[in-house]
């Protein structure tokens, strides 16, 4: 079913000015050399100026320091009737003509509280970032991770990547950032302008799901910064009571497990959850060349042979995780790569396998069966050089792998038949690798090759068709073949949570998306979570915050991604010395986001809301999104690095409901709890929610735990 596009209904208004992660934002360059800085704003009468807002003030001119910035300290009056709310920005060169700067380093006007009997403030601009801020917004630190924030050198007070930040004025500065990468650091802090920091304090960032949520926070009046670690994947509930025994179409992706770690995730965590699938890496025996020792993911994207001996585990090993993870309610989603076999290498995983080439492997293809030059493909190369043109894309070689002649009946028996096998085995269906790359004849052609299932159901399709290209080369014109992969929801996502998180009040189809009952979603894949397209476990939790959306929110089939912790984007998984993937025990540099308990809850939320409309759409135009699925289910998503309290219609009926995102639902003999915070909807639906930092808050009709 096609979801309808969630609109605006009611919005909320904005009680502070818009956060988020200062090492997320880049500002624009200045045109010319800055030669003066002046904060010109709504108080420059009050420090002796002509008028406000005045650029070429000398009295709100900045003073240039020897490390390059510009500083000053100004006492600011209240306007004579008590506290007063100033706003400014930094004009540069004394001139509106010239670039001028806002919170941030955007356009927006900086918000300037000040107390009754005035203040002084010290205001500080970076000509090289154009990142300014004042004492009451903001506070600076120093420490041993900086770098990883975009400073130029670590332990410097000087650095405004790394500032944090009071956007709600309550005397409390904050970063909180993803960006820290695993180990042990030190951080001391200081009001803006100062020379020098408090005592450092000592903290850790773990390794277990690919680094943490890290929060740093400085009280002035404590002396002392405080530093919150958080895992960026929090363990799964021990236990799951949830309040329908529906299996949903929830895809986990667990990118590049070994099949005996796929198999114990099925029965602890996937089965129990209301997962109704797991997509598994390609299965077929592949290339096994190391790169300088470090066996890059992308091995098992180079067939060798239809051998099921793979780096992933034996044959026998498979087998056994399709009937496990079928014994659990999972069926089984495998990544199949069929528009292609080797670019390059000798060896492989199957030691049974021998004597191939490029274009021969015995037994299986002969040079005939792949495309040439220039009999198919146009280009002398025989590689593709313009990706809009259908035939290079269907008839040339794609990174030097050797194309298939899909085209050919040979060929699509010999891809049927390793297909068919994988069905017998019990999978329930197939990832189509490249998909684009074969055509919608041939795919077709292959697909109608295919057994049933063991259930007697066709076999589920969903195909890789990257955006671009025209006519035939689209994804719309792939809708036919089977489900799609979401591409443009995944790149709609990233938009929206790395700047304006209400811009997803116009979303789905009527945002240009795949129609939703095509479309197998996703928040991102091992692709473009290394080329950047996408959010990725870096994103910490906006990362999980975006999964929770995906699922909450209903559009398409969702596929939760899970893979693993990457310095390089050719590294490989946790492997052995010959390319065997170890165990994942989403400890050992797995990045498992689908164990969150958030995202393991929604699961059960997605399941039970079904295909209940979206419904009391509620924004503050800025970071903060909430709405109901009818009368079943509400979510309420904060992007802002503060805590955020609004009263918001539920749309559900008065009680009392476990939080899920937080909590977990348990339906005992005993009756019904909650082993987390709770929400009280009163009898008009309504209910008066804080929802913190970069999180949610969600429930269900089925989470009521009392009245």
């Amino acid at each position: 079913m096609t979801r309808p596009a969630l609109r605006r209904l009611g919005t909320v208004a904005l009680a502070a000015t818009l956060a988020v992660t200062i090492n997320q934002v880049v500002a624009p360059a200045a045109a010319a050399e800055t030669t003066s800085v002046t904060v010109a704003g709504s108080f420059d009468q009050e420090i002796g100026c002509a008028d406000d807002w005045q650029p070429a003030c000398a009295a709100a001119h900045l003073d240039k320091q020897p490390n390059g910035q510009f500083a000053k300290t100004l006492t600011i009056p209240d306007s004579g009737s008590g506290a007063t709310s100033y706003g400014y920005k930094f004009a540069t060169n004394d001139s509106w003509n010239n670039p001028n700067f806002g919170l941030r380093g955007g356009s927006g006007d900086i918000a300037l509280p000040i107390p009754a009997g005035g203040q002084n403030v010290t205001f500080v601009f970076d000509p090289v970032s154009n990142l300014g801020s004042d004492s009451i917004n903001s506070a600076a630190i120093s420490g041993t991770f900086q770098r990883q924030l975009g400073c130029a050198a670590d332990n410097t007070l000087s650095c405004p990547q790394s500032w944090l930040y009071d956007d709600d004025h309550d005397g409390v500065f904050t970063l909180v950032t993803g960006a820290i990468a695993p180990g042990s650091y030190t951080v001391s802090a200081a009001t803006l302008g100062s020379s020098s920091g408090s005592a450092p304090v000592t903290f850790t960032v773990p390794a277990a799901g690919g680094g943490a949520t890290t929060t740093i926070s400085f009280d002035p009046k404590a002396g002392a910064p405080t530093v919150s670690v958080v895992p960026l994947v929090q363990p799964a509930p021990a236990t799951f009571s949830h309040p329908t025994a529906k299996r949903g179409d929830v895809v986990a992706n667990l990118f590049e497990w070994n099949w005996k770690s796929v198999s114990t995730e099925c029965q602890t965590v996937l089965g129990p959850a209301g997962y109704g699938a797991v997509q598994v890496a390609p299965p077929q025996n592949s290339i096994n060349n190391p790169d300088g020792g470090g066996h890059p993911w992308w091995e098992v994207y180079q067939p060798v042979s239809y051998s099921l001996n793979s780096r992933m585990g034996s044959e026998d090993d498979f087998k056994a995780m399709v009937k496990t993870c079928r014994a659990a309610g999972v069926q089984v989603i495998v990544d199949t790569v069929i528009n292609h076999m080797t670019g390059q290498g000798s060896t492989s995983y199957d030691p049974a396998t021998t004597g191939w080439t490029h274009t021969n492997y015995p037994g299986l293809y002969s040079a005939a069966d792949f495309h040439t030059s220039p009999a198919d493909c146009p280009e002398a190369s025989n590689t593709i050089d313009d990706f809009n043109d259908y035939r290079q894309v269907t008839q040339c070689q794609l990174v030097g792998l050797a194309d298939l002649r899909t085209e050919s009946d040979a060929v699509r028996t010999q891809i049927a038949g390793y297909l068919n096998k994988l069905l017998s085995y019990g999978v329930t269906g197939f990832r189509v690798d490249a998909a684009k790359h074969i055509g919608q004849a041939d795919l077709a052609a292959i697909v109608k090759k295919l057994n049933r299932t063991v259930d007697g159901k066709r076999p589920y399709i969903a195909l890789e068709v990257p955006p671009g290209g025209p006519g035939k080369l689209t994804p719309f014109a792939f809708q036919d073949q089977g489900n799609l992969l979401g591409f443009d929801f995944a790149t709609q996502v990233k938009a929206a949570f790395t700047s304006n998180l209400t811009d997803l009040t116009v979303f789905g189809e009527d945002a240009g998306l795949l129609p939703s009952d095509h479309s197998l979603v996703f928040v991102q894949n091992h692709d473009t979570e290394r080329d950047g397209t996408t959010l990725s476990y870096k994103n910490g939790p906006t990362n999980t915050l975006a999964t929770e959306f995906m699922l909450a929110y209903g559009y398409g089939r969702a596929e939760v991604y899970s893979g693993f912790v990457f310095a390089n984007k050719d590294d490989s998984p946790p492997a052995d010395a010959n390319g065997f993937v170890t165990d994942a025990n989403c400890d050992n540099g797995w990045a498992c986001t689908h164990r969150s308990r958030g995202v393991a809850n929604l699961v059960d939320f997605h399941n039970f809301v079904g295909d209940a409309p979206v419904r009391n759409v509620v924004d503050d135009g800025v970071n903060l999104l909430a709405f109901s699925r009818g009368n079943k289910g509400w979510i309420a998503l904060n992007n802002h690095d503060t805590p955020q309290t609004r009263t918001f219609s539920t749309g559900l009926l008065p009680g009392v409901y476990c939080d899920v995102i937080h909590g977990t639902y348990s339906q005992a003999s005993r009756g019904k709890s909650c082993d987390g915070p709770t929400v009280t909807v009163g009898s008009s639906g309504k209910a008066t929610v804080t929802v913190p930092a970069k999180d949610a808050v969600a429930f269900s009709a089925g989470n009521r735990v009392g009245r």
